[in-house]
């Protein structure tokens, strides 16, 4: 592969470490840092690097970090973190792990609130005694309430008591919440530490159980803590047992010994001498500032509506529209609002009422890194209110390449800005306290932060970005609204509006990408984010979000699924494969849950029957490699408009149909980048029902008669003269279907005379060919005579001259 030479700051560098594994055209590499890159090489047994090994027969390559941070993002070289790791070993040892989304009611609300109470321990507005627990069980079940009613009063009960919707079914008391908490902590700081435990093996030390108990007792709690002193200890012990009869210590090596304690944590080092409480407190890192050092260490989101009136557009498809036509759409638009009752009057006078104006102020989103201050994601929400779906498309965008969004508007700088988060830092909105939204928070990053409401400074980054895009970038368009009534003075923004939603999200993304990102800031020391980003992410390499984690956190769950005769259906189209059909020959009437993935149809993951995980499902309909929703979609429509009745289930037509739209769909797509609708679970289901209404997409099938034709004309005894004519139907002759099959030779007048014929059953010994005579097989019976007027069907005939005819 040539290289090519790479700006700073034009791809994003990921950060590889020799922990991670690389797959690579089909094959596993483990890594090896050297100057100024990477050397892969293979890993054949799964074992990863080691010394023992003889690598000269191996595959080996190097790559720049430039390099494979590009290949990274292009999809062509997928990263495994951390899998040569013990932990992940162990980890793989137990197959599957669940989900966050797939936990119960009961385990995911308390996961939320060990996070929430440790990290309010960090920063000293709790504590772990009775009383403070107490107060916070109460403040977080306000919270879960004012959740669960969705902002509303709470509804009366019996009796005109309050009545509660309570999000915890088994509520627990302060000793069980700080027993949580302890198993929360000692258990990776994961969701999965509050489910069942499935503990695996872990190889130790091999001195006795007692010993370590008695060795880890001394050095901890002993003032003299040598190795040479501990010795000393265990011997003294001994002495003391076997006066008294019982049974010794096994005694270590020193250097088993020295081993032994080198491997103790600090941790617990401090935690016995100066108590448990002060060493957590101590250890834990707190990121509940407003500060960050290392980029997509501490992203913000908050959602904001923009000063400015446009045009809603219905399809992401305005710009392919003839020009007349949106001029017309627009002098629609642009009608004068009325007076209500005036409105009603001249309804009662006219025959057609007026149309309802499509022009309205819009919902932004956006995902702000702190560190770079960057804009990581951004959408234009043409939705009444923020819904938890939007938050998380943003999310999505903002670990994702936008490659394809500047190639389609054709920006002149880049937007490299992608990775995994440390920390998502949101206010308290409908879209960010909604429960998918935290969940998928949660499978992303492993932790959730929702700082105090009314304190806009714990998230000053984004609020300062707010504020200076309304002040440098929104006077810029027509139809801008004022927060100032002096300021606005007479101007009407509605009379003013010449932009579709369409428009303004290309205009947002080259004001953020080409002014915004190249323009210096005295908070970055005078350096523009494109800069910060590029220096900062030389420093600190950023996570990549692979596959199996970009399904835990953005997939969208779809319940209630049935296995069919063409396996699983959604949209119309099948997957299916031998696992899915040994679930169906255990029970052909089992539900399933599935996640699908906006970005890719061709495969969709399925939940186990012991739901401890997913496995993943391929589409068994060709064509379906590079297909995404919206493509399947317009393509759907199309074909209901356009396809037959009896056509719209036919793959061949399908395909047609995709390649009349795909060019434009994706084209309309990249050019709407930011104001692209969001797919929700209510979305999917209508275009099910509306749409699809049932169908079942199916290539047409091909008959291969070419095996059974073949084994008709070779029995397997030998003789291969069976005629053709049998295998179809054996009623016309040769002469008849044929005529004259002659080529010049000289025939025997009596060859179809009885005489020279053998009796039936019995085998023929010569037959004359030419000037000699040779040995020939027997013949099969002849197949009985037919009417005369019965022939096969496209068989040719007898070739007649034009003066016969």
């Amino acid at each position: 592969m040539g290289r090519t030479a790479i700006k700073p700051g034009q791809v994003t560098i990921f950060k590889v470490g020799e922990y991670d594994r690389i797959i690579h055209q089909g094959r596993n590499f483990w890594v090896a840092h050297i100057s100024g890159g990477y050397e892969l090489t293979e890993d054949r047994d799964g074992n990863g690097p080691s010394p023992r090994r003889d690598d000269s027969a191996l595959v080996r390559f190097q790559r720049s970090k430039a390099e494979l941070s590009r290949e990274m993002t292009l999809g062509t070289v997928e990263v495994l973190p951390d899998f040569y790791t013990l932990a992940a070993k162990n980890a793989r040892a137990l197959m599957y792990a669940i989900d966050p989304a797939d936990m119960p009611q009961d385990t995911r609300v308390r996961t939320r609130a060990v996070a929430i109470f440790l990290q309010g321990v960090k920063e000293g507005r709790w504590a772990r005694s009775k009383k403070k627990v107490d107060a916070f069980l109460d403040h977080f079940t306000e919270t879960q309430e004012a959740i669960l009613h969705k902002g509303q009063p709470a509804p009366k009960g019996r009796g005109g008591s309050m009545k509660k919707l309570v999000s915890d079914r088994y509520m627990i008391e302060w000793r069980q919440f700080i027993r949580l908490v302890n198993a929360f902590e000692e258990n990776g700081s994961t969701p999965n530490a509050l489910m069942k435990k499935y503990k695996g093996s872990e190889p130790g030390s091999r001195i006795a159980k007692e010993t370590q108990a008695f060795i880890s007792h001394v050095y901890l709690t002993q003032d003299k803590r040598g190795p040479a002193n501990v010795m000393d200890m265990i011997g003294t012990e001994n002495m003391n047992r076997e006066l008294h009869s019982r049974p010794l210590l096994p005694v270590p090596n020193i250097r088993t010994l020295q081993r032994f304690i080198k491997r103790m944590k600090d941790l617990e080092k401090i935690g016995a001498r100066h108590g448990v409480k002060k060493a957590r407190l101590g250890f834990a890192l707190s990121y509940g500032g407003p500060t960050a050092e290392k980029p997509m260490e501490r992203v913000e989101m908050d959602e904001k509506t923009l000063d400015l009136f446009v045009f809603l557009t219905e399809t992401g498809l305005m710009n392919e529209i003839h020009p007349d036509v949106i001029e017309r759409l627009e002098a629609l638009a642009s009608a004068p609002i009325e007076d209500p009752k005036d409105a009603k009057a001249r309804r009662k006078r006219s025959k057609n009422p007026p149309r309802e104006d499509n022009r309205n102020r819009l919902w932004w989103s956006v995902a702000f890194d702190v560190a770079s201050r960057s804009v990581l994601g951004m959408k234009i929400l043409r939705t009444p209110a923020p819904s938890a779906r939007d938050a998380i498309e943003v999310l999505e965008m903002a670990v994702t390449s936008k490659v394809h969004i500047t190639k389609a508007l054709r920006t002149e700088s880049p937007w490299p800005q992608e990775g995994k988060p440390t920390w998502v830092v949101a206010d308290h909105g409908g879209a960010y306290e909604n429960f998918e939204f935290q969940d998928c928070v949660v499978a992303l990053t492993g932790n959730v932060l929702n700082p105090p409401a009314n304190h806009p400074n714990m998230r000053g980054a984004i609020e300062r970005y707010f504020r200076t895009t309304d002040d440098r970038y929104m006077p810029l368009f027509p139809g801008r609204t004022f927060r100032n009534i002096l300021v606005k003075g007479d101007y009407d923004p509605r009379k003013f509006a010449a932009l579709t939603d369409i428009e303004l999200a290309e205009c947002l993304v080259r004001l953020v990408v080409d002014c915004y990102h190249n323009t210096p800031q005295s908070v970055l020391n005078d350096r523009t984010p494109l800069e910060m980003w590029s220096q900062l992410n030389g420093l600190h390499e950023m996570a990549h979000v692979g596959e199996e984690l970009r399904r835990k956190a953005f997939a969208i769950s779809l319940h209630n699924r049935h296995i069919t005769n063409d396996g699983l259906v959604f949209l119309g189209l099948t997957y299916g494969d031998e696992r899915l059909q040994e679930l169906r020959n255990q029970s052909s009437k089992s539900i399933f849950s599935i996640r699908v993935s906006p970005r890719n149809l061709q495969r969709i993951w399925v939940k186990t029957q012991d739901g401890r995980g997913y496995f993943p499902l391929d589409c068994n309909l060709p064509g379906t490699e590079n297909l995404d929703l919206y493509q399947w979609k317009a393509t759907l429509l199309h074909l209901r408009r356009t396809a037959a009745k009896d056509q719209f289930g036919s793959w061949e037509v399908a395909l047609r149909a995709m390649s009349q739209v795909q060019r434009l769909v994706v084209k309309a797509r990249d050019r709407a980048g930011i104001a692209i609708a969001a797919w929700t679970t209510e979305a999917i289901r209508e275009l099910e029902r509306e749409t699809v209404m049932g169908a079942v997409f199916r290539s047409k099938p091909i008959p291969d008669y070419g095996q059974e034709i073949n084994g008709l004309l070779d029995p397997g005894d030998g003789s291969r003269n069976h005629p053709v004519e049998t295998v179809i139907d054996t009623t016309p002759t040769l002469e008849s279907e044929f005529g004259d099959t002659t080529d010049g030779t000289p025939l025997d007048p009596n060859r179809f005379s009885t005489a020279t014929q053998p009796e039936p059953g019995k085998r023929r010994e010569t037959i004359r060919v030419g000037d000699r005579e040779v040995s020939e097989p027997p013949l099969p019976p002849s197949p009985p005579a037919a009417p005369s007027h019965k022939r096969r069907l496209g068989a040719p005939t007898a070739w007649k001259s034009n003066k016969e005819s």
